[in-house]
């Protein structure tokens, strides 16, 4: 669960802010929600994230806090829409999930092809999230191929100390998996 925290916040972070014109901002943005998750896990609370509505409000020209606030005042005055909610057959929002799905299918346009060391491993991630029933299972793909593929190509200056822990945790993730099953 903290991977899937760690790459949605990541994630959105960074849409947020290149939406906003102001992606110099992401380090101390996830300072914030880093310092916010091992708080929650020290209260045993639920961890802060990034929520998707706030690149609606991004789009929309809202750059300072009364965005958030008229969003969550408008979320408090939905509760009482929950009952009447409950009316909706689960059918009806799939066509939902499917857009919702299309949007995301979006970025991929800003993957280049013409690197395989870069654009199979992101493929591959797309692929296998729904694959493996798994946000991280796919990611982890991802991850571990991208420096594997880099090592094979003689591009090895391209991957960072910090790639390679990250893609050595996912292996030992894995391995440790093997070994309780």
């Amino acid at each position: 669960m903290t991977l899937v925290i760690l790459f949605e916040n990541i994630g959105l972070v960074y849409s947020h802010l290149a939406k906003a014109n102001q992606t110099e901002k992401f380090s101390k943005s996830f300072r914030v929600i880093g310092l916010s998750a091992a708080v929650s896990g020290i209260f045993g609370t639920s961890p802060t994230v990034a929520a998707a509505e706030t690149q609606a409000a991004i789009v929309s020209g809202g750059k300072t806090g009364l965005t958030s606030i008229t969003t969550g005042i408008w979320f408090l005055i939905s509760i009482v829409a929950i009952p009447l909610l409950k009316w909706i057959p689960d059918s009806a929002i799939a066509a939902i999930f499917v857009l919702i799905g299309g949007l995301m299918l979006e970025e991929m346009k800003e993957i280049s092809p013409r690197d395989l060391t870069e654009s199979f491993p992101a493929y591959l991630m797309i692929a296998f999230i729904p694959f493996t029933n798994s946000i991280v299972d796919g990611m982890a793909i991802g991850f571990i191929l991208y420096p594997l593929l880099k090592i094979a190509a003689g591009k090895r200056k391209e991957i960072s100390f910090t790639l390679l822990a990250v893609a050595s945790l996912f292996v030992v993730n894995y391995l440790l998996k093997i070994q309780l099953v």
